[in-house]
């Protein structure tokens, strides 16, 4: 169970808009909550349209104004940082660290693009730096009275165990609200092969259709046999293996399985072909708007 969340805060109404969620896990697990402000070096002054907090015993005050307006059972610090700091991110992490969170909650919000809103923003980069999971939300969608029932979690695998560090986490919001899990498995179809791959397959297509094939054979067998292990563990668990864009395919069976989370393990890098790198998971939370828990490897 999760025994500190660490909530960073900027002042605004988009970053508050996890306060909801933060206090629903909180009163599930009996966690503490962490509310943090780090004062940024040079800050502007607005933010998203509002007032960007830069002043210490501003920042304490709002983090107080919080914690009073949050139920008085649930156990609240308040910190501020108050000696700036170039990079928020960083900061962030090195306080979930110090302050033993094993949770951060945020949501996205930033420009336009994305990318840019968690991927190689403030976020995506708290994945970088630190070890400790991240539950990202959409902001607009957390206004929901019914945003939050966690009755089925998406877990996205592909057979390495190293990535199975999503399973751990979403194993542990399953015993939390009694969640069904349901793994998955996207095998790609040679017609959507990434990058070198999809290079190579055009010299060797019948080769290349032949291994796909036997890969599929490999997940039927692997999250056969990893669905048996979690369900002795005592927990409701389904799984299935698809083909196709593992993008396409995540965000199809989360809307058709009524998910109401996806939990991913991630090495937080842009680029790679791997389809919990940042920029494929990016592209995932750009289609659905259901938290989307990343678990740094």
């Amino acid at each position: 169970m999760f025994k500190n969340i660490l909530i960073p805060l900027d002042g605004t109404k988009l970053a508050e808009s996890v306060l909801p969620l933060v206090e629903y896990l909180a009163g599930k697990s009996g966690s503490k909550i962490t509310l943090i402000h780090i004062i940024e070096h040079n800050a502007p002054s607005e933010i998203h349209g509002e007032h960007h907090l830069s002043l210490p015993d501003e920042a304490t005050r709002y983090l107080n104004g919080l914690k009073n307006r949050l139920p008085a059972s649930l156990e609240i610090d308040c910190h501020v940082h108050s000696i700036e700091v170039g990079k928020v991110a960083p900061s962030i992490s090195e306080h979930a660290i110090e302050f033993n969170c094993d949770l951060i909650i945020m949501c996205a919000h930033g420009h336009k693009r994305i990318e840019q809103k968690i991927f190689g923003s403030i976020s995506q980069q708290v994945i970088n730096y630190g070890r400790v999971p991240v539950l990202v939300t959409d902001p607009k969608a957390v206004m929901r009275d019914d945003y939050f029932t966690n009755k089925r979690i998406l877990v996205p695998l592909d057979g390495n165990e190293e990535h199975e560090r999503g399973l751990y986490f979403a194993k542990i919001f399953a015993r939390l609200t009694g969640s069904t899990l349901y793994l998955l498995m996207v095998v790609y179809t040679y017609e959507v092969l990434p990058g070198t791959k999809a290079t190579t397959s055009r010299f060797i297509p019948g080769t290349t259709s032949y291994l796909l094939d036997l890969e599929e054979e490999n997940a039927e067998k692997y999250i056969g046999n990893l669905t048996n292990t979690v369900r002795q563990e005592g927990y409701d668990v389904m799984f299935e293996v698809r083909r196709g864009d593992p993008v396409k395919i995540i965000v199809q069976t989360s809307q058709r399985i009524g998910a109401d989370m996806i939990v991913m393990g991630t090495h937080g890098r842009v680029g790679s072909d791997a389809f919990w790198s940042g920029s494929i998971t990016a592209r995932i939370f750009d289609n659905t708007n259901i938290p989307l828990l990343l678990a740094p490897i």
